[in-house]
């Protein structure tokens, strides 16, 4: 079964949520100085983890992370997402690229909505948007190992002892080749 196909659990609590989206974007955005913005109950215009896309700290990037319990139907909404745009207008130094990031399955339409404000914020000199559900978040855990170890060990077991067979199975199969081509 390809690693990628497994359902992966959204965390229950926004609080670990929140962790592992810190821990997913310190790795994508290759950035081990990426941190939460602020405490609980300070203004966070916005964002609740930023990193930087170059060493010299001079662009950024922020994440907005909404905790959605999906057995209760509960998705973003265009109004929340709104909201946190006007919020995340106001982050100093101003963002390159604002992602909101949600438990909450994937939503057509909100990613919609995303790309056109993008567009309009693109005329203005303002930041990119996105908007990643939990079906895009999950293919993002598998393809960066800290994140998959540290909040689903019992799923890095498997991918650990899959990437470890990759080299017996090249070994084997190259051997086979080269018996035949020899």
């Amino acid at each position: 079964m390809d690693f990628h196909a497994k359902q992966i659990r959204a965390p229950r609590y926004w609080q670990e949520f929140e962790e592992l989206c810190l821990c997913l974007f310190k790795a994508i955005w290759n950035d081990p100085l990426a941190e939460k913005n602020g405490r609980v109950g300070q203004p966070q215009h916005g964002v609740d983890i930023y990193g930087s896309t170059d060493e010299q700290r001079t662009r950024y990037r922020g994440v907005q992370c909404k905790g959605k319990d999906e057995n209760y139907g509960a998705r973003v909404t265009a109004s929340e997402l709104n909201a946190e745009i006007k919020k995340a207008k106001n982050f100093k130094p101003p963002l390159q690229h604002w992602i909101l990031a949600t438990s909450a399955p994937n939503d057509a339409a909100l990613q919609a909505k995303a790309r056109k404000i993008s567009q309009r914020h693109a005329k203005q000199g303002l930041f990119s948007v996105q908007v990643l559900g939990w079906d895009d978040l999950q293919g993002l855990i598998a393809d960066h190992p800290a994140a998959l170890e540290r909040f689903y060990p019992e799923l890095a077991s498997d991918a650990r002892a899959i990437l470890e067979s990759l080299p017996r199975v090249n070994d084997s199969a190259r051997q086979r080749f080269s018996a035949r081509s020899g």
